[in-house]
Order: structure tokens, then sequence, then C-alpha cells
């Protein structure tokens, strides 16, 4: 895709009629690509709240902390969607794209949120089995 291509592009009024090696891009519909796009940045916008979530509970949830750490999320999924928006070249923001975000974002949360309640657990284990090795290397 050369330059002269993205400037064919960008007249033809949004029309994705650029012919590499004897297909058409006319022909394909890019909609689910978009959709799948939006989708995974969903998925990885998921992936940062829970990312930010051990922040948070790793430093204590006090109001700067929580201020920080939401202000991050939604800077990094306000941005993830659009350079999703931007660099599939479709630039607006419809209804199926905003709803594929926020179904990757539900199933990740959904996914994620019963960890939420065996962390203690989880943490405890992982410090038993973390002193139990430093005993036996220790030896």
């Amino acid at each position: 895709c050369g330059l002269g291509d993205l400037v064919a592009l960008r007249q033809g009024g949004g029309q994705r009629e650029r012919v590499e090696e004897g297909v058409a891009m006319s022909d394909v519909s890019m909609q689910p690509l978009v959709f799948l796009a939006c989708l995974g940045a969903g998925v990885v916008s998921g992936l940062v709240y829970a990312a930010l979530y051990l922040v948070r509970r790793r430093f204590g949830f006090g109001r700067l902390v929580e201020t920080m750490a939401d202000v991050a999320f939604v800077l990094v999924s306000a941005g993830l969607y659009f350079v999703v928006l931007y660099f599939t070249d479709y630039g607006v923001m419809r209804l199926y794209t905003v709803a594929a975000f926020l179904g990757g974002f539900a199933v990740i949360y959904a996914l994620l949120s019963p960890l939420k309640k065996r962390l203690p657990y989880i943490q405890a284990k992982c410090k038993a089995w973390c002193a139990k090795h430093h005993r036996k290397r220790d030896e």
C-alpha cells in the first residue's frame, strides 16, 4: 500500500476501490473486520482494568490511587477505541463498533470477576508456596 494508494483512498470519498493482485477491495465488507478489531480493543481494555485493579489492591484503595487508576483506565480505553477506528480507516463511530468494544470488555470483566473474591486465597497460597521453596533453596 503506497502513498498513491492512500491518497486515492482519501480522495475516493471513503470508497475502498483499491485493486491489489486482482482483488477489488470494494467487494470486501469492512464491517466484520472493524467489529472484530473493536471487540479486541474491548478485550484489551478489560485486561487493563484487571491490571489496574491489582495496582489499586496493592497500593490500597485510597482516593488518590482510585482516581489515578480510573483516569488511566478511561484514557487507555478511549484511546484504544479511537485508535482502532483510525487504523481500520473507518473513522466513524457506529453503534456496532461501540457494542463490540463494550462486549469485549464485558466478556473479560465477567470472566475475571469471580477472581476478585478468590484473590486473598490465591495470594495466601502463593506466599506459602514461595516460603516453602525458599526454605528448600536455603537448606
